[in-house]
């Protein structure tokens, strides 16, 4: 059995506030677990009783350096009848997140599965947007400046086109380059939407076209964020 497991969004965060019971249940019963990193997993087990001692309780790194190859054998345990949770760094797996991989390799391995949900950054963004809920979520946006350039140019085509909010994550290291080149890139009358540090203190929401934006220029620095953009149909005379 794999349950796939929420985190809070900001390490601020009381679990016990955030989390619904169901996941504190969930925990007692765990034989070990599947996190970005080990260290960030054992800080995640902290917060709950568990069935072993948690020097004891086995986290196996699962994260974007993790190869294909090595995915069948963390299948073993859960092949063998015992029960691991999955967890992202914050938020819930498997959205933007590497352990979609182990999930698809559970159902061809017709290995039972649970969600339990409740923080997501990304649905929390594009509630506190304003914008239309209906969306294209596009995980992380090319590395290489150049085609991330070109790929922001195709979100505000395809939001034009389709009248759908265009959402992207980006680590907290890339912000400020991801940043500058939103402001280079798009028109001064799309909308965009900055979601930075969500669930915690320091969360900020703020709204307002790339006209504005670059007259207004915030410091996303190391920041985690939540981008989203709009692009505004102008109506025609008849």
């Amino acid at each position: 059995m794999l349950y796939l497991l929420p985190n809070v969004l900001d390490p601020s965060q009381d679990f016990k506030m955030v989390l619904p019971k169901a996941v504190f249940d969930v925990a007692s019963l765990l034989d070990g677990l599947f996190a970005e990193s080990p260290k960030e997993g054992r800080k995640w087990l902290a917060n709950f009783q568990l069935k072993k001692k948690l020097q004891e309780m086995p986290v196996v790194a699962l994260n974007e350096h993790t190869k294909s190859s090595d995915l069948p054998e963390l299948l073993e345990p859960l092949k063998n009848g015992e029960i691991w949770g999955l967890v992202s760094d914050c938020g819930l797996p498997c959205i933007g997140d590497p352990g979609a991989r182990l999930v698809a390799l559970c159902h061809k391995n017709k290995i039972q599965m649970a969600a339990l949900g409740v923080s997501s950054a990304i649905i929390q963004a594009l509630m506190l947007s304003g914008f239309s809920g209906t969306h294209t979520f596009h995980e992380y946006l090319p590395r290489d400046p150049q085609d991330r350039k070109r790929a922001i140019l195709q979100l505000q085509a395809e939001s034009k086109r389709s009248q759908q909010t265009q959402i992207f994550i980006e680590t907290p290291y890339r912000t400020e380059q991801m940043f500058s080149d939103l402001l280079l890139v798009l028109a001064d009358t799309t909308l965009l939407c900055v979601a930075l540090d969500l669930g915690s203190p320091q969360e900020r929401v703020i709204r307002h076209s790339i006209g504005w934006w670059k007259k207004n220029k915030l410091s996303v620095q190391d920041k985690r964020a939540v981008f989203l953009l709009q692009t505004i149909v102008e109506a025609t005379s008849s």
